[in-house]
């Protein structure tokens, strides 16, 4: 304060306060990390956000979205342009299938946000997230592999791939003795059997 005073024609004030608002916190990290899955399968992981600021305002998240990840120097990775898997990663809808922004989160709360990956093509994908807020957030990062099964069918003693079993010399009404198969995944990925049907008759499958 400056003033026309002969002893003190200038007095110092210390001005001090404290900054209040929301503030992202990722308590589930910043790397989330997908199982790896089936091309065309989904493998879901959910982010868990809190609003660890202070005050009375609430944490308002629009959206989160997801872009090509960073190079070490800050640049956008570029693989050409078959690179960019930045669409197998999503964040889910709500059971009515409308969208889950925006997202409001008092002081303290926290939530989770369900994420989804659906790999398009075999191998590593990754991705960063942006996540748009009303005040400033670190975004995260995403991966997960992309698998793909294979199936061979060994019908032969010798292991050979012959698309069909021959049953010879049965007598009518008789049975044969059993023949095997064996189903060989090939790929890199999880193969689920639901049913195994024979069609025709005069054949049946027998507990191994």
């Amino acid at each position: 304060v400056t003033s026309d005073s002969k002893l003190n024609g200038v007095q110092n004030i210390l001005l001090s306060g404290t900054g209040v608002g929301p503030h992202v916190r990722f308590l589930s990290g910043t790397n989330v990390r997908f199982e790896a899955t089936n091309v065309g399968a989904t493998d879901s992981k959910g982010l868990i956000i809190q609003n660890n600021g202070s005050g009375t305002q609430q944490l308002r998240i629009d959206s989160i979205t997801f872009e090509r990840p960073l190079t070490s120097d800050g640049g956008v990775v570029d693989g050409g342009q078959n690179y960019d898997v930045s669409a197998n990663f999503s964040v889910s809808r709500n059971p009515d299938g409308g969208s889950r922004f925006p997202i409001f989160i008092t002081t303290d709360q926290q939530i989770e946000v369900p994420l989804k990956f659906t790999p398009t093509g075999v191998g590593l994908r990754e991705a960063r997230a942006i996540l748009t807020a009303n005040v400033q957030a670190d975004n995260f990062t995403a991966s997960g592999t992309g698998t793909f099964p294979g199936l061979t069918v060994e019908t032969g003693v010798d292991g050979g791939t012959s698309s069909e079993i021959v049953f010879s010399g049965v007598l009518v009404g008789s049975t044969s003795l059993p023949r095997k198969i064996k189903v060989i995944n090939t790929g890199n990925g999880p193969i689920t059997f639901t049913k195994i049907r024979l069609t025709g008759t005069g054949f049946e499958m027998t507990p191994n």
